[in-house]
């Protein structure tokens, strides 16, 4: 297996467009337009807003997901240009971890040398206030090196075709200099860490790496930086995105920009989105030559009127939750066929939103009796779905129930057959798409449910928000991921 990046010239630029300041007080003339050879494999081996395996055993069985992400798998130590000999460390990085190279040799990105420096496997622990939740909820255990907590829900869920659930988490060490780090663990495999990455900076500059997307085996990764410092290269007129590929975790960062805007990314195998929330609209690169003119996707030449909200892709196809004034649609592009609603309504009063899909099913919430004076809130509210299309005229919705929620830009999680989603103020409602039947989960007066991760054959994943009783100075005592049981979740409710 050889490390994927993008094309030499490509590289190149991008190291010097990233490099054209000192980063992090290290000088930048290692940026240099040759490249290395590429790396031997090793030993082998889931947004603005957010919306989405394998084992690092010896033989890097697919059964697994595939070769874990280590350095030797997706890069070494010195190969970025002639003579590029790696700088130390500008702060902490975990034992064994190397320079990514293959990159820019001054660029700090430090991966494992081999599966044996992998961070150790991610565990879960009892909720707490277990008694007053459903059965079986469980919290990520943060028993993690150098008091690292999360900082954010930055996250990202995906089911790999053979079954396996991969999350993709950021965690932060509380030292300084900080190391921020990204993993990806087999929800399936004991927690078990495939892949991981990270970047040493001042917590001040608040420099960092987080997953944005976990979508059609793409990881896409943000790279921000934070307040301006100039020895700090990421500043925030300076921001990039990193596409890792499973099931090799080949490493590429695609594109590279120099703005103030604040953007989101998502990326399949072949295209790369960016949407703008400040000029509300959402553009997309081939990932092929990430500096070609971007196309503008949404708003849509057929509904000009809705701007987008957050890029879901699916099975090739970008959906996003459009919205004019206070009406609510759901739009679609395909390269084929170019943007398009996928539900159309004549009527005003009438309106959807909610999109969430696996590629399989389709759920949405549709509305009726548009309210005049809150934006997107509509009187009636009904959960529906429909086998998944890329055609609108080929959408063959069905009802499920009604839906308990007020608001129609949240989304749907959908997976195996199941649909979650946050429920307002402090709880979320899961539905079964077979039957309508539903469950809502409440939270406690601790303990709430901000928002969903995803959803698989076996659990429902979502951030929590915790207020212990007892004062705490450990974040990850008070936000975090959490899961339940789709079979603890106890006969639920009949649809109406």
């Amino acid at each position: 297996m050889f490390l994927s990046l993008a094309p030499v010239e490509h590289r190149a630029q991008l190291c010097c467009a990233l490099l054209a300041l000192p980063l992090l007080g290290i000088s930048s003339g290692a940026c240099s337009n040759t490249a290395g050879p590429a790396a031997q494999a090793g030993s082998g081996g889931s947004s603005a807003e957010a919306g989405s395996a394998g084992s690092s055993g010896t033989n890097g069985s697919a059964a697994h997901g595939g070769n874990s992400g280590t350095a030797g798998s997706s890069g070494s130590p010195g190969t970025a240009g002639a003579g590029c000999v790696p700088l130390p460390p500008p702060g902490y990085v975990p034992e064994g971890w190397i320079p990514f190279t293959e990159y820019s040799c001054s660029q700090p990105f430090y991966m494992p040398s081999s599966p044996e420096y992998l961070p150790k496997p991610l565990k879960w622990k009892p909720c707490p206030d277990a008694a007053q939740l459903p059965k079986g909820c469980e919290v990520q255990d943060t028993d993690w090196p150098h008091d690292m907590h999360t900082r954010s829900n930055r996250s990202g869920l995906w089911a790999t075709p053979n079954g396996h659930s991969l999350l993709a988490r950021m965690r932060v060490t509380n030292v300084d200099p900080a190391f921020a780090e990204v993993v990806v663990a087999d929800l399936h495999d004991t927690g078990k860490i495939l892949f991981a990455i990270g970047i040493s900076g001042r917590a001040a500059d608040g420099v960092a790496i987080y997953p944005e997307t976990f979508v059609d085996g793409v990881l896409t990764l943000a790279l921000v930086g934070g307040a301006g410092v100039a020895e700090n290269a990421l500043i925030a007129e300076r921001q990039g995105v990193m596409l890792v590929d499973y099931p090799n975790w080949k490493i590429g960062v695609s594109h590279v920009e120099s703005s103030k805007l604040k953007f989101s990314w998502t990326a399949n195998r072949d295209w790369l989105y960016r949407g703008e929330g400040l000029a509300r609209r959402t553009v997309v690169f081939p990932r092929s030559n990430p500096d070609a003119p971007p196309e503008v996707v949404f708003p849509s030449s057929t509904a000009p009127q809705f701007v987008p909200g957050p890029t879901t892709l699916v099975s090739g196809a970008a959906f996003t939750n459009g919205y004019s004034g206070n009406r609510r649609t759901i739009l679609i592009h395909t390269h084929q066929d170019g943007a398009r609603p996928l539900l159309a309504f004549e009527d005003p009063l009438l309106g959807a939103g909610n999109f969430g899909s696996d590629g399989k099913d389709i759920v949405w919430t549709f509305g009726e009796e548009l309210g005049r004076l809150e934006s997107g809130i509509y009187a009636k509210q009904t959960v529906m779905t429909a086998p998944f299309t890329t055609n609108p005229a080929e959408l063959k919705p069905w009802r499920l129930r009604s839906d308990p929620g007020r608001v129609m830009s949240n989304g749907y999680a959908v997976g195996c057959g199941y649909a979650a989603r946050h429920e307002a103020p402090d709880s979320a409602f899961v539905v079964r798409l077979s039957d309508g039947q539903s469950w809502h989960v409440p939270g406690t007066r601790n303990f709430r449910w901000p928002s969903i991760v995803g959803i698989d054959c076996a659990h429902v994943y979502a951030y929590y928000d915790y207020m212990p009783t007892t004062p705490t100075s450990n974040p990850d005592d008070t936000l975090g991921i959490a899961r339940i049981r789709i079979a603890d979740l106890g006969p639920g409710e009949a649809p109406d």
